[in-house]
């Protein structure tokens, strides 16, 4: 009697699902991605944009073809990602094993997946090339890829909290394409390793950073966001490093001595920025 109750149970159970299997697989996917783009844009701020394009649902979950960012106040580009693989089974969300995703980003790959209990969101990035989002681009200090691996874990409560890790290997910083370039001598700069460690709790984002190459440096401080408008992020950083001898000799003399001036007795140059991220503040700490 127990097993005709289950077998029952189990039957009505498969019934249900593919029932709304078939009415999920027949939505058409412009429909889908009108759907998707307006419940965005009642979900997001002002400032920025959020637009899908090619929604298709799957039997096991919806391909992407394509997620923009822009920032509307500035018109600019923030992200541009593609081939987005979304997998919604059933049975690895109610075993709490999560809802997996993937998808091209300036030519690396994010792969991660979405928790419920507790409700977290893990993302991990490899060999992203930073020198292609357009916010670096457009600083043209990059002269060639830079590639990244980011590892990420955000907790989605009432507030978010975040923890990060960013690493990168063998890269260059270049300011012959800056503004700076008519004005003084800044030689490119070669780092051999840049790592990050980053903790977001309650708006603030406290980093610890370490360089290590043409300067060794290390950098600590907190970023309090705004989460509304981005480039009013507050600023209260410490770094502290020097650079090597040969780099040294490469830099212009009056280079050397703005960064005297923040030296202290052992040589060491020691910077406090305050301000925000869109004018930030640098004073000798």
């Amino acid at each position: 009697m127990i097993k005709k109750i289950f077998l029952a149970i189990f039957v009505i159970f498969l019934t249900i699902y593919f029932f709304c299997l078939s009415i999920w697989l027949n939505i058409p996917p412009e429909k889908l991605t009108l759907w998707l783009n307006q419940i965005v844009i009642q979900k997001t701020t002002n400032q920025f944009e959020i637009k899908f394009k090619d929604v298709v649902p799957r039997w096991s979950g919806v391909d992407i073809a394509k997620v923009l960012i822009t920032d509307k106040l500035k018109k600019n580009e923030i992200m541009d990602a593609q081939y987005i693989d979304i997998d919604v089974n059933p049975f690895s969300f109610l075993m709490n094993l999560g809802i997996p995703f993937k998808a091209e980003i300036y030519n690396g790959l994010v792969s991660g997946k979405l928790q419920f209990f507790p409700t977290r969101i893990i993302v991990d990035v490899a060999q992203i090339n930073i020198r292609q989002i357009p916010l670096v681009f457009n600083t043209r200090i990059l002269p060639a890829p830079v590639y990244m691996d980011i590892h990420s874990s955000f907790v989605l409560k009432e507030i978010l909290s975040a923890e990060i890790t960013v690493e990168s290997q063998q890269f260059n910083i270049s300011f012959n394409d800056t503004k700076f370039k008519n004005i003084v001598k800044l030689p490119t700069l070669s780092l051999k390793l840049f790592s990050m460690n980053g903790e977001l709790q309650n708006n603030r984002l406290t980093i610890k950073a370490s360089t290590y190459g043409d300067i060794v440096s290390k950098i600590t401080g907190t970023i309090f966001i705004n989460s509304k408008t981005i480039y009013r992020s507050g600023l209260d950083i410490q770094a502290s490093g020097s650079l090597s001898s040969e780099y040294k000799n490469k830099v212009d003399p009056l280079v050397m001595q703005i960064l005297k001036s923040f030296q202290n007795a052992n040589g060491q140059i020691k910077l406090k920025i305050g301000g925000s991220v869109q004018y930030p503040k640098i004073n000798k700490n």
